[in-house]
């Protein structure tokens, strides 16, 4: 699949991502939910993809993850049109599509309960079963696969890592307002008081760690698709730090349950600035306008 003379396009993260959904791996993750521990007990799997859509199935997450990062190569390259060589967009489109499959092996452990041993597992298993994920692959591919899931999936300090990372945080923030919506415009059809505690708790985690990590990237010029990305939704995004509860961090036990609170805090002080400055500069271009 991979020839180091020639480039690949997103044909290729598309045909990796169809060949693990064949597999046992595969067929396991389709069974399971993000963020299910918030809701678990309280409703179905299904009725948890229902309700929150069906980027909360940990498979097709990965599918939608492909979709958002086609979308962040594009928004990036129209504002900076050499950000992305060729074989760094192919690394960042099969990154999006393979980067959950470790979780088939080390379990989907929720972000602020994850330590660097989960990381380290999730991490393991890409290289004890790679084979088993991606069924008659040359070497020459198992090799540049791990190479991307090291550096770019699991990598921290590349340019590609931090870009996968944004996008990552990015995919979070998406279904975190999703879940706000739904709270907030369609209440009746959360079926009890647990599930909305625990939607509720889904939403305030995503803020307080997805998006303390987006806020720099939102800052840093060469990261354009993330301003575009939150702009979209910054309104929404301002309605959601205000009026999560704080029972929501109730989930938790302590002391991760005033660090996430701290880390919330942080985040939603950062995101009302953001909105506040963009009212003002709106006000002002009116006033302008008018006079």
């Amino acid at each position: 699949m991979h020839d180091t003379n020639s480039r690949h396009d997103a044909s290729t993260a598309e045909t990796l991502l169809a060949a693990f959904r064949e597999t046992p791996h595969g067929q396991k993750l389709a069974d399971e939910s993000r963020f299910w521990p918030y809701v678990d007990g309280h409703m179905s799997h299904a009725a948890w993809q229902e309700l929150a859509g069906p980027d909360v199935n940990n498979l097709e997450h990965m599918r939608y993850t492909l979709a958002l990062t086609n979308y962040y190569i594009r928004t990036t390259l129209d504002h900076c049109p050499t950000t992305f060589a060729d074989e760094d967009a192919e690394q960042l489109r099969i990154a999006a599509a393979i980067h959950d499959c470790g979780e088939s092996i080390a379990g989907d452990i929720l972000a602020p309960l994850k330590d660097e041993s989960i990381v380290h597992a999730e991490q393991q298993a890409y290289h004890d079963h790679i084979q088993e994920f991606f069924p008659g692959e040359s070497e020459e591919t198992y090799a540049y696969l791990l190479r991307i899931v090291d550096e770019v999936v699991f990598g921290k300090d590349t340019p590609l890592a931090k870009h996968f990372n944004a996008i990552e945080n990015l995919g979070y923030l998406q279904t975190a307002l999703k879940l706000y919506a739904r709270i907030h415009h369609t209440p009746e059809s959360i079926p009890n008081q647990p599930a909305l505690e625990g939607m509720n708790a889904a939403v305030a985690s995503v803020i307080a760690n997805s998006l303390n990590r987006t806020g720099a990237y939102y800052d840093d010029p060469t990261f354009p698709a993330v301003r575009a990305f939150v702009d979209n939704r910054l309104e929404l995004l301002y309605k959601a730090t205000k009026d999560i509860p704080w029972s929501s961090f109730n989930f938790f036990k302590e002391p991760l349950r005033q660090q996430e609170k701290n880390k919330f805090v942080q985040a939603a002080g950062f995101w009302q600035a953001e909105y506040n400055k963009r009212a003002i500069r709106r006000k002002r271009r009116w006033y302008e306008a008018v006079s």
